[in-house]
């Protein structure tokens, strides 16, 4: 059985949660190596990252591979007000779409850019759908005097490797937890 810790965002709004600039370090993707028997844990990621956050991770259909979203943290959260425009700066303080192998193997970072891309989920196909801000727009309850970042995540698709990123959706409110039906 494998889980996520994670530490609280720096602000506590729902939203707060999968904005990758208001994350704290701490937590990581573990293995409860004897479900019922013992508590033991093994972690998946170890050192592999920096100090960072994890959100939402998925397992592959061939039960190999791990998806995730995570981010690298400094000891404290940017001022809000401080934050570079959108688009421009590096790329800290954004949550990035990354794949392990259950035994820990094979880290890869899937998705790059100026963007918060969250909630993998393996499609029959052999790609990934994702949650993203790349759609570039404001959600309703936030617009840029919350911040310079992009507030509304939408559904996207990528090849397995991360290629080929392209927008699903235009929806012009959040979208959450992608999921393939069981017929497919």
């Amino acid at each position: 059985m494998f889980f996520c810790k994670r530490v609280p965002p720096s602000y506590s709004h729902l939203v707060g949660q999968y904005f990758g600039w208001r994350q704290r370090p701490g937590g990581g993707l573990f293995v409860l190596e004897r479900p019922g028997c013992s508590l033991a844990v093994r972690d998946l990621v170890g050192r592999q990252l920096p100090a960072g956050n994890f959100l939402e991770p998925r397992l592959s259909y061939d039960g190999r591979r791990i998806a995730f979203s995570f981010v690298a943290c400094p000891p404290q959260p940017p001022d809000p007000t401080a934050l570079p425009v959108n688009e421009e700066g590096d790329e800290s303080g954004y949550f990035h779409i990354y794949e392990i192998g259950v035994d820990g193997s094979g880290l890869r970072q899937l998705t790059t850019g100026c963007y918060d891309d969250m909630m993998p989920c393996y499609l029959p196909d052999g790609g990934l759908a994702f949650v993203s801000t790349r759609r570039r727009s404001y959600s309703r309850c936030f617009g840029p005097n919350f911040s310079n970042r992009w507030h509304s995540f939408t559904l996207h698709r990528m090849n397995a490797d991360g290629s080929a990123p392209r927008i699903l959706s235009l929806n012009d409110v959040n979208e959450w937890f992608p999921a393939v039906a069981h017929s497919g």
